[in-house]
Order: structure tokens, then C-alpha cells, then sequence
């Protein structure tokens, strides 16, 4: 059985990609309204509408509303009715639509409408009849949360743990010259047929393996080598054919640059160009874990080989370039130390409007400062801003994968520190799919301190995206091609994933003072063959948490519908009642053990939870993620 590599992340074939499982709806959320509004008698006209397609241009900013109407070409063919105080109809020839404002207006006097001919955009503004006290409740909401968030951000947001003291683990952000290079080396990935051709048992020849060829060596007959065509030979001409192929892009996406490329030239002169083609794909991969999903395991399996058998007799690895490394070669680490680097680098926490503006002021003025400063005939302004925005990056990539597991941490002891009785989180074996017995207590730890581990590799993952791609292109560790029961697979050790692990739990362990379960790390083996498994699976946890959160903080804005708010009281209880119900069954049924090993290991925990995503649909509540707008755990691979 041939075994295809891991699509960045893992394929439909893997047992660990039950997250991938498209939670696609039989009934369109517009649909699923209409019914419960029907179950009320209260059929209300505005859920029945399918929004037109320039609806999806629609943005609020403050209280004006902005859509562009590319098809329109004066305000003639737009009109503006009101529909009570709450809702307008926008009408646009034959389409109409009706949308809810922000809040009331009982003086449709107060309504604004104006169109643009040259962008083709409409505005609508609305006059506010909120009274300042009103307004006021709302700007302190706002601040409020905002201030709940930055104690939220605390918990887990430490610099020098995350990136190293002097941002050591930080990829820099590619230039544009690089991004052209990338698309080259994409392009040369996709047609590639290399893990086809050299993941599979080696008693077979190309041809019987089903490789064609392409580029340079299409149409020579790789399979006329016969069943004796080895492992190696295999690897040479596939390196050698992929290799080509980048040359050829190369030159037709930049004729000047490319033709240094060709001619009379061969591979190993052009290795400082393979080598740094290759090496910002893979810094880009760690900064955007959402690209390259069925290319990334291709090319770190390719230069994997390139590094044992040495193909081509020049090495195509060079190290991942950081802004440590990069302000090192410019003498410029002083910059690293300053003050202002960290005000230009911190997210926005906000959520007021005015907050926002001056947070961003704040820091485009530090970044100014930073530039003035650093910008030399060495270090040009271009670079300083690029080593500001890789980190800014950085930051906002912890916060993104980091931020929905310390908010579920924080609804776990919100909601079920001390709850027992009809809203137990206790679970027993054979009960519910469930392969583990814990008492409510018990299993409140263990979901604790499973989330609690997720939070630091989360709030660490440069680090363990540096650590697996040192380790998958290890010249000390070679790999073995073992049927792992999901077919061929490259077992290989991980020791700087395994020692970083094993530094992360024992943090965990220390905080919790305790363990419920095992503490074992699969690495190198048959449930985690190698590191880019590893890196693999823990992607897979904003993924998880991020929608589910999503919904989670929605529920409240869906009970502002009258309908809604009688199916969340007739189903489940009410608002609270029925965010309880989604968090109980989650924190029982996504670690219940349902995983590998009784799933109680460290991987055996998020393998539940990947069970739990692909049994969503069956659940009673369901329907509530359906009206917070979920589409699934995971992204289209078509576009990315």
C-alpha cells in the first residue's frame, strides 16, 4: 500500500484527521430559522431571504453600513425602505435584502444614503437614538472586555518562553522577492510525484509505481529500469526531476533571473539557490500552518532523502532564517533590546473604536521611532519594518492559537468547579462511547490539565515548529518505512520535539501538583511516526477550539432574535442553560478516552477530541452551531 504524506497536515486516509470530516449542514441555517419560527407560528420574512451575492461585501463601522454594488452605476437603481425601527430593505434592481441595524432608529429622518458612481459603494448612516447613558453602558462593555481579555493574554503570554530572549525562534516574514520564488517552488511541489514514487516497497519499478515523469527527465521511461531500480536511483532522478522543474519556473516567471539557472549549468551550481528556495518555503509553512497542506510533507520528505543519500552531491538545507539571525548578519541587535519593539509588536486588545485608534497610534509611532533609529546603509527602514512585522506576527499567531484554549480553561472553571448533579461532568466506560471512569472531580482535573498542556504547546508552537523541522531533517536520525496500520509511514526519532515535550509537561505537571492518566509522549513510533506527525496533530487544537469558542461567545447575540430565543428555552433551559449543555458534553465526550491507548496518554487526549468533532452532527445542539454560522473544523485544501 502506498502511503501519500501527511497534507501539512494529515490526509482523509489518516485516523487522525476525524477533524478533517466536512461538517457539512443538510439544511442551510436560513432554512433551519424558518422552521423554528414556523414550530412558533411566527413566520418572520427576514429569515426566509437568501442574501444577495453583494450582500457578502457588507461591513458596520460605527453606525454607517457599507456594501459595494458593483453592477450599479447611479443611486437610481438603489433604494433604502425602512421596516420598523430595527430592519432596512435594500433593494437593488430585481434583489432585495433586509438586514438588522445596530440598534433602533424610530426617525427614519435620521437615515443617510449615500452612493459613490466611482467605487461603486453605498453608504447608509444611521442616526443614533441611544441615550448617552446608553452609549455610554456600551463603551464600558467594551472596555471591560477588553480588560478581561489582557488578564486572559496573561496567563500565558511570556515573551522570552514563547520566542527565546532575543526572538531566536521568530521566521522572518518573506519579502516580495521571496514570495515569487515560493510560487515557483509550490508550483514544482504540485506536479511532483516524489512520495508516490519513493514511499512505497522497492521490488517494484517506477512504471509499476505509476510514475510518469515530468520536466526534464518526462518521457525517458523511469520504469524501463525494472524491478531492480533501487531505492536510491529513484530518489536521484525524482530530486533531479523536481529540481528541474523549479529551474523551468523559474525562468518563466523571471527570464533574467531564470536564465542564470540553465544553459550549460548543473544542479550543484545552482545549490545556493535551491537551498534558499527551499528554505523560505519552509519558513513560510511555520508562519501560515494553513498553506501548503499537500505540498509541505512532500518537500520535507524530499529533503529529507536529499540529507541521507546525498543525490545530487550538494546539500539543499540551509537553517530557517529568524530575526535573530538576520539583525546578527546587519549588526543591528541592539534593536532587539529596545523598549519600543514590544509596543510596536503587542496586538490590540480593544474593542472600542476610539481604544482601538489610539492603540494603533501608539504603536505606529514606536515603529517610526524603531526605523529612525536602526535604518541604516546596511539595515534599511524596508527591513527594520519587516523584522517589526515578524514579530507583530508572532505574536498574533500565539494569540490566535493560544487565545480559545485559555478561553476554555476559563469556562471550564466558570461553569464546573464545583457543578455536580444534573450538569456532572463525571463519565463511565461503555457509557456514551466513553472508554474511561472518572468521577466529576476527576475528570474536571484531567480536562484541566489536558488544556492546560494544550495552552503551553500552543502558546510555544514556533518553537515546536523549529524543534520537528530539525528533527525531520536530522542527517544523525534516519527513518524506516513502516506499515503503521494507515499505511506506509516514515518512522523516525524526534529527539528535539521529545525534549521539548518533555520540558513543557513537566511545567504542567509542577502547576497541577498531580496527574490524572499517563504522561507518555508518542514520538517515533506507530501512533506518532515522526515529528511532522507531531506538529501535525497539535495544529489540529485552534482548529477545534477556535469554532467551537466562536459559538460559545454567539449565543447570546442569537437570543436577541425572538425565535431563537424560544427554541434555546424550550430545547435547552434558556441562553446559560444551553451553554452549559454544549460545554458538559464536550468536556466529557472530547476526552473520554475514546483515543488511542485508552486515550489517557498525551496524544491519546486530542485524538478524543478529533472523535468528538466528527460525531458533532449528531448531537442535540447541533442546530446552535448551525445559527452562529459554523461550517466545519477545518479549512478548504482547494484554496490553500
Amino acid at each position: 500500500m502506498i502511503r501519500r504524506p501527511p497534507r501539512s497536515t494529515l490526509s482523509s486516509s489518516s485516523a487522525a484527521s476525524d477533524v478533517y470530516k466536512r461538517q457539512v449542514s443538510t439544511q442551510s441555517t436560513g432554512k433551519l430559522r424558518k422552521s423554528m419560527a414556523e414550530a412558533e407560528g411566527q413566520v418572520q420574512e427576514k429569515l426566509l431571504e437568501r442574501p444577495p451575492e453583494w450582500a457578502a461585501t457588507a461591513t458596520w463601522i460605527g453606525g454607517t453600513f457599507c456594501v459595494t454594488l458593483a453592477d450599479c452605476s447611479s443611486a437610481a437603481e438603489v433604494q433604502v425602505i425602512p421596516r420598523g425601527e430595527s430592519v432596512l430593505e435594500l433593494r437593488v434592481r430585481e434583489e432585495s435584502w433586509r438586514m438588522e441595524l445596530p440598534y433602533p432608529v424610530s426617525d427614519s429622518s435620521q437615515i443617510g444614503v449615500t452612493f459613490d458612481k466611482h467605487l461603486r459603494e453605498l453608504k447608509i448612516s444611521c442616526g443614533n437614538d441611544r441615550s448617552s447613558e446608553e452609549a455610554e453602558a456600551a463603551i464600558e462593555g467594551l472596555k471591560l472586555r477588553a480588560e478581561e481579555q489582557a488578564a486572559l493574554d496573561r496567563s500565558w503570554c511570556d515573551r522570552a518562553a514563547m520566542f527565546g530572549a532575543g526572538y531566536e525562534v521568530v521566521p522572518m516574514r518573506l519579502s516580495d522577492d521571496e514570495r515569487s520564488t515560493l510560487k515557483v517552488v509550490e508550483g514544482a511541489l504540485e506536479v511532483s510525484e516524489y512520495t508516490d514514487v519513493v514511499d512505497c516497497y522497492h521490488n517494484m519499478s517506477l512504471q509499476a509505481s505509476g510514475y510518469r515523469g515530468f520536466g526534464m527527465y518526462s518521457g525517458l521511461g523511469y520504469g524501463g529500469r525494472g524491478a531492480n531500480s533501487t531505492k536510491a536511483s529513484k530518489i536521484r532522478d525524482c530530486v533531479a526531476d523536481a529540481l528541474a522543474t523549479c529551474s523551468g519556473l523559474e525562468l518563466a516567471s523571471n527570464y533574467k533571473r531564470g536564465k542564470r539557472l540553465v544553459g550549460d549549468k548543473q544542479f550543484k551550481d545552482n545549490a545556493e539557490f535551491f537551498s534558499h528556495a527551499f528554505e523560505l518555503a519552509r519558513r513560510f509553512k511555520v508562519t501560515n500552518p494553513g498553506k501548503m497542506r499537500s505540498t509541505y510533507g512532500k518537500m520535507m520528505y524530499l529533503l529529507q532523502d536529499s540529507r541521507a543519500e546525498d543525490p545530487l552531491g550538494f546539500d539543499m538545507v540551509s537553517p530557517i532564517l529568524t530575526v535573530r539571525s538576520f539583525l546578527e548578519d546587519k549588526g543591528a541587535t541592539d534593536m532587539i533590546q529596545d523598549p519600543d519593539l514590544e509596543v510596536a509588536t503587542t496586538p490590540v486588545s480593544c474593542y472600542d473604536p476610539d481604544q482601538i485608534r489610539e492603540a494603533a497610534e501608539i504603536k505606529e509611532a514606536a515603529k517610526a521611532r524603531l526605523m529612525a533609529t536602526y535604518a541604516s546603509s546596511v539595515l534599511s527602514s524596508e527591513e527594520v519594518e519587516r523584522c517589526i512585522h515578524s514579530i507583530g506576527d508572532g505574536m498574533g499567531y500565539a494569540a490566535a492559537n493560544t487565545r480559545p484554549v485559555a478561553k476554555m480553561i476559563q469556562m471550564l472553571k466558570e461553569y464546573f468547579s464545583s457543578k455536580e448533579g444534573k450538569y456532572s461532568l463525571a463519565i463511565r466506560n461503555g457509557r456514551g462511547g466513553s472508554c474511561l471512569s472518572h468521577d466529576h472531580s476527576t475528570q474536571y482535573t484531567f480536562v484541566l490539565q489536558s488544556l492546560t498542556l494544550w495552552r503551553e504547546i500552543m502558546s510555544k508552537l514556533y518553537r515546536c515548529w523549529l524543534a520537528a523541522d530539525a528533527d525531520l531533517l536530522s542527517a544523525r536520525h534516519s527513518y524506516r518505512l513502516v506499515n503503521t496500520g494507515q499505511g506506509l509511514n516514515r518512522v523516525q526519532p524526534a529527539s528535539n520535539v521529545s525534549q521539548l515535550m518533555q520540558s513543557i509537561l513537566s511545567k504542567v505537571q509542577r502547576e497541577a501538583g498531580g496527574w490524572v492518566g499517563l504522561s507518555v509522549v508518542h514520538l517515533g513510533d506507530r501512533d506518532v511516526p515522526n515529528a511532522l506527525w507531531f506538529i501535525d496533530k497539535y495544529n489540529q487544537v485552534p482548529r477545534i477550539l477556535g469554532p467551537l469558542a466562536n459559538v460559545l461567545e454567539q449565543i447570546e447575540d442569537l437570543a436577541k432574535d425572538p425565535g431563537i430565543l424560544r427554541y434555546l428555552q424550550r430545547t435547552f433551559g434558556g441562553v446559560n442553560e444551553t451553554r452549559t449543555v454544549i460545554l458538559q458534553d464536550f468536556f466529557r465526550h472530547a476526552f473520554d478516552g475514546s483515543g488511542d491507548d485508552g486515550g489517557s496518554c498525551i496524544d491519546g487526549r486530542l485524538t478524543s477530541a478529533w472523535n468528538w468533532c466528527s460525531n458533532l452532527s449528531k448531537k442535540k445542539y447541533y442546530n446552535v452551531f448551525l445559527l452562529a454560522g459554523f461550517k466545519s473544523f477545518d479549512g478548504d485544501f482547494s484554496t490553500s
